[in-house]
C-alpha cells in the first residue's frame, strides 16, 4: 500500500509526513539509500524482539497496542515469540512507561525494559538517542534475538526520537513499523479506546 493511499490523519502526529523531507536530505548524502526512495504500509510480521517510544498521555496506548500485537497471535489466544521489549521514554511519560511494563510483564511471558531518555538532552540530541539503541542492539544479540526480528516502532515520539529511531533501522536492519489508530473522531484524532493497528514501513524506489 503506498503511504499516498493512506489517510495521513491517522498517523499518530503525522511522523511520517514531519520528518520525510529531511530524511530524503539525509539518504542524498549517505550511500544508505537512493535519492527518490519512498516509503509505502506494509503487512507487519511479529517479532522476537521490540523497542517502543512511551508518550505522555493517551498517546502511550499505541506503545501497549504494539506490544500486544507482538505478544498475541491473529486468534487473539496464541503467544508468539516476542521475547523482549524496550521502552524508551521521557520524565514525563515516565508513569505511563511503567504501568505498560507492568501490564507487559504480568500479561505475557517477557522481558521489558525501561530506558529513559532526558527531555532536556537526549530527545533533542540525534547521537544520544543511537547511543542507548546501540546498548538495546547489542543486548538483542546477547539474547539470540537478530536485528532482523527486531520491530521498531515510529510512533509517538517526538520528530527527533523517530529520525533517530529511522536512522537506527537502516544501520542494524530493524523492521519499521506504525501504529494507526482504529478508529478516529470527527475531526480526524485517534480514539485512542478503540486501539492501534501495526504496519511495517518499507522502503522501495
Amino acid at each position: 500500500m503506498a503511504l499516498e493511499a493512506v489517510d495521513l490523519s491517522l498517523l499518530d502526529g503525522n511522523i511520517l509526513t514531519a520528518f520525510w523531507p529531511l530524511m530524503k536530505k539525509v539518504f542524498s548524502k549517505s550511500k544508505l539509500s537512493p535519492k527518490d526512495i519512498n516509503p509505502e504500509l506494509t503487512p507487519m510480521e511479529r517479532k522476537q524482539g521490540l523497542i517502543a517510544f512511551v508518550s505522555a498521555g493517551k498517546g502511550s496506548s499505541s506503545a501497549q497496542d504494539a506490544i500486544r500485537f507482538h505478544a498475541v497471535g491473529d486468534d487473539g489466544k496464541s503467544q508468539p515469540y516476542l521475547k523482549h521489549v524496550w521502552l524508551l521514554y521521557s520524565p514525563k511519560s515516565a508513569e505511563n512507561a511503567e504501568e505498560i511494563r507492568k501490564n507487559a510483564i504480568s500479561s505475557y511471558p517477557i522481558k521489558c525494559d525501561m530506558v529513559e531518555l532526558d527531555l532536556t538532552n537526549d530527545v533533542q540530541n540525534l547521537k544520544k538517542i543511537k547511543e542507548k539503541i546501540d546498548v538495546i542492539a547489542e543486548r538483542a544479540l546477547q539474547e539470540d534475538i537478530s536485528h532482523k526480528d527486531l520491530a521498531i516502532d515510529l510512533t509517538g515520539g517526538t520528530v527527533i526520537v523517530s529520525l533517530s529511531f529511522f536512522l537506527s533501522s537502516l544501520l542494524y536492519g530493524f523492521n519499521m513499523q506504525i501504529m494507526i489508530p482504529n478508529e478516529t473522531d470527527q475531526d480526524g484524532r485517534p480514539i485512542f479506546e478503540a486501539g492501534s493497528r501495526a504496519f511495517g514501513i518499507a522502503l522501495t524506489k
